[in-house]
């Protein structure tokens, strides 16, 4: 009896520690809601031509302000707000508001996918997203997944203090090609 009672207790425990390791292999090993600064360049093509811009990007849990601009810093906007809802500004001047995908379209010609690309810049799927074809590299950072509708390719990494975060960032989907090249991490 008590023999049959450690096998069911033993069987338990072996199938807890299975579904836990099973569970967790999908979370992300970095906090999901960060707190970072980052500035670079990006390229957005797609059927219209190709977009390019510098850009710095300071997020605070769900709240971002992305500052982007052309040569020399012509065309300087800011572009604020939280998941489903962006401001675009120049200078005291709101130029207009809405969905982020609009708002961009709209003003800059070009979108991207905020709410997910926060996370991607820290080399991480968006924990709110299903994530498949995830793959990574000998030292455990994430190097390609496909997510919210993109594949999403991330390299370079080691440029940084926090090496999980990667220097160089390409997401695909059927409309955009968009390319993210950081500079600097805050």
């Amino acid at each position: 009896m008590i023999s049959d009672w450690r096998s069911r207790a033993c069987a338990k425990s072996l199938i807890c520690l299975v579904i836990l390791q099973v569970g967790c292999s999908t979370v992300p090993p970095r906090l999901q809601e960060a707190t970072f600064s980052v500035t670079g360049k990006l390229s957005v093509r797609d059927t219209e031509g190709n977009h390019s811009a510098r850009f710095r990007w300071a997020q605070a849990g769900e709240h971002y302000e992305i500052d982007v601009w052309g040569v020399l810093g012509q065309g300087r906007v800011r572009l604020s707000g939280e998941q489903n809802f962006m401001a675009i500004s120049r200078g005291d001047e709101t130029l207009a508001q809405g969905t982020p995908e609009d708002v961009m379209y709209g003003q800059l010609g070009w979108s991207l996918p905020v709410e997910v690309l926060r996370m991607w810049l820290m080399g991480n799927p968006h924990h709110r997203f299903d994530v498949a074809n995830l793959s990574m590299g000998p030292e455990g950072y994430f190097t390609a997944f496909s997510q919210a509708g993109w594949q999403v390719e991330l390299s370079r990494h080691g440029a940084f203090a926090d090496p999980s975060i990667p220097k160089r960032i390409v997401a695909e989907n059927e409309a955009y090609r968009i390319v993210v090249a950081l500079s600097e991490v805050e």
